[in-house]
Parts: C-alpha cells; structure tokens; sequence
C-alpha cells in the first residue's frame, strides 16, 4: 500500500508549494465567510480542482461550508446534502470539503481508491450512495491503519524532517504525499495508459450495454476529465440527433447531399446518439440493460395484438 510515494526534490517541491496553498485555505476558513469570499473560492478551486462548474454549484458548496464549519459534518451528511440539493453524488467534492473543516478526515480522489486497490462506483449503480459511503468509510479505516504500520511512521518522520512545524495532521501529511505522487505522474504517460485502455475495449467484436455503460464512464473519467452537466449533455443529444436527421433527410429523403456533407456518416452518426444517451444514463442512475428489457416487456404487454390488427402494415 502506497508503495509509489517518494520523497524526491521534485516532490519537495510539490509538496512546499502544496502547503503554502493548503495553510491559506485553513487560514482563511474561519476568518472568512466562505461563501461570499472570491479569493478563499479561488484558492480553494485551484487548490482541489474544482473548475467549470455552474454557479449554483459553487454558490451551494461554499454555503454549506460556512453554515457547517464551526460544528462539523460527517461525509454521508455532505454527500447526501449535494445530491438532493445539486441531483449529483459528489464523492471527491464533499471528501475535501469534510476534510477542511475537520483535517483529521482523508480525501477521495482516484489516486487514493487506486493506491488502496479500491473501485469507485459505477455512475448508474443503483445503490450507488450506499456503496460511496461504504468505500470512504474503508479509506478511512486504511488511513487509520496505515499510519500506525513501521512505514507510516517512518513516512511521517520523513514528512516532518522536510517541513517541519507545520501543524499539519498526520492524515493531512499522507494526502499531501499521495496528492504530490499524483502530480509527478507524467500527464503523457496518463494520457497514453487512457488511450490504451479504452483501444483495447475497442476490441472487443460485442459490447453489452452494461460494458457500453462502463466504458463511456472510464473514458469520460479518465480522457475526458469529468461529465458535462446534464442539461448540456441534453442540448448535445439534440444536437446529435439533428446531425443523424440531416444524413437522413438526404440519404432517404429528397434533400440532395451539399459539399459540407461529405464524409458524414450514417453509423458514426447514430454511435454519437448513444454516446451521449449513455452519459446520461450515467449521469442520472439509469441501468440501461434493466431499462430496455423493461421496455421490451412493457411494448410486448402492450402491443401484442394492436399491430396484428393494423390494416396499414398488412
């Protein structure tokens, strides 16, 4: 476990740059009302990664900040707080905000799940709150093991003899070292390991729709970074489906083909389609496999005799 920390200049750098931007933010958290603060939110996005997101995502993460920094919060609490007031399950996001106020907590990212040997899951799990909350509590527990093992506390000696005074806690200490073991991964390295996994799917001669499912949220987690919003990735669908209406109001109807058309093709076209379905899917808890089988079942109920009796399709 956490076998690819090392405390290289490079690191030491990464990491004294690390807490100089950490101290600000813990500076400032009770100094400040967070939630109307420009420059602590700046800091703090810039410090965790929190960019592109609406305004109204960062107006509730830095409201429910201020309002639970002085008692404290528990991970379900935030995760569950977000989820019914953003629709999202922010894992990451409520980790790092629990962790600020109260630095004795780890944070979740993917480094750590990876470290750990653990799974984040799927986006359209059913269950998948439980299963979030269940995986931070044996991050915890981890993080609570491991500094108790010879080589945390030989990790920690390391830690303080670098940057010593630092106040910091000794959950903090790990992350920083795990946060700055990710930072001095290659991002052409990470780029090339993306690429091949998801080459290597492509493999594959038959996707299921539950691999379709788990697949575009490989991709979008690794080379895409993160999911588009909901209602952007509703506008692109229509958008996509227009794409595959104009291909076929020429291929199949009287419209004629323009030069701009060229090279649009009828497959590609409705691949985009369920890509972007799929991200929803995703996105809002759906299992697509249960979905159309359901879907399957209702229409066959439903319509078992209404199209036998069609006079238009004898």
């Amino acid at each position: 476990m956490f076998d690819t920390i090392n405390l290289d200049p490079k690191a030491i750098e990464n990491i004294r740059i690390g807490i100089e931007k950490y101290n600000f933010i813990m500076l400032h958290l009770r100094k400040t009302n967070v939630s109307s603060d420009i420059e602590f939110q700046n800091k703090y996005n810039g410090f965790y990664r929190m960019r592109q997101r609406q305004p109204l995502y960062y107006h509730t993460y830095f409201s429910f900040m201020e309002q639970m920094k002085e008692t404290g919060v528990t991970f379900e609490e935030t995760l569950r707080y977000f989820n019914r007031k953003l629709g999202r399950i922010e894992a990451s996001f409520s980790s790092k905000l629990v962790a600020t106020i109260n630095p004795c907590y780890p944070v979740w990212d993917e480094f750590v799940l990876k470290n750990l040997g653990l799974t984040q899951p799927k986006s359209y799990s059913k269950n998948r709150i439980e299963q979030t909350i269940k995986i931070y509590s044996e991050i915890e527990q981890y993080f609570k093991e491991f500094l108790s093992t010879n080589k945390g506390k030989e990790l920690l000696i390391e830690f303080d003899k670098f940057f010593p005074g630092t106040d910091l806690t000794n959950t903090k200490k790990l992350d920083l070292l795990l946060w700055q073991s990710r930072s001095n991964t290659s991002q052409g390295n990470q780029i090339d390991n993306n690429l091949t996994f998801c080459l290597g799917n492509i493999e594959n001669s038959c996707v299921t729709l539950p691999e379709a499912q788990q697949m575009v949220d490989e991709w979008i987690k690794t080379i895409g970074v993160r999911y588009f919003s909901e209602l952007t990735n509703m506008t692109i669908l229509t958008e996509e489906v227009g794409e595959l209406a104009r291909i076929m109001a020429r291929t199949y109807g009287d419209q004629s083909f323009k030069k701009s058309d060229e090279g649009m093709n009828l497959g590609d076209e409705m691949a985009d389609v369920l890509w972007v379905l799929i991200c929803l899917a995703n996105q809002t808890g759906v299992d697509l496999n249960e979905a159309f089988l359901k879907n399957i079942e209702k229409k066959t109920l439903r319509d078992r005799e209404r199209h036998q009796n069609n006079e238009k399709l004898k």
